[in-house]
């Protein structure tokens, strides 16, 4: 099928008056995510599945958290609430493999690779 048939057959999808004419997601219904930026002080790799099993006993988050990797030893840890972000920022100073990791609140406010974390910038080489 060519785009253009596609578009086309776009203009004759409609609602029926029992579907509705739309969907609107109530405050309550939206799903919020809580990050931490970490940054590891190591000059070795890091192991995202070690790092997931070392931290997941640790911080005992209520519906665990996601890894996303961006390079450079850094790090997004994301949780589905402020809850457990807060605990583990209150908690001990963090390390990993005897190196520390300076982590820091993270609301989407930047790119990642331009986050500082009160320690200057990202750059510890």
């Amino acid at each position: 099928m060519r785009m253009e048939d596609l578009a086309q057959s776009w203009t004759w999808l409609t609602l029926s008056d029992r579907e509705g004419s739309g969907c609107c997601l109530l405050e309550e219904d939206r799903i919020e995510d809580f990050s931490i930026a970490a940054k590891f002080l190591t000059k070795r790799v890091i192991n995202i599945e070690v790092i997931a099993k070392t931290f997941t006993p640790l911080w005992r988050a209520k519906n665990g958290f996601k890894i996303q990797h961006f390079g450079d030893h850094k790090i997004l840890f994301t949780f589905d609430n402020r809850e457990d972000v807060d605990r583990i920022l209150k908690g001990e100073s963090w390390s990993f493999d005897k190196h520390p990791v300076v982590m820091s609140r993270y609301e989407n406010e930047s790119p990642l690779q331009d986050k500082a974390m009160g320690l200057g910038s990202w750059n510890f080489d």
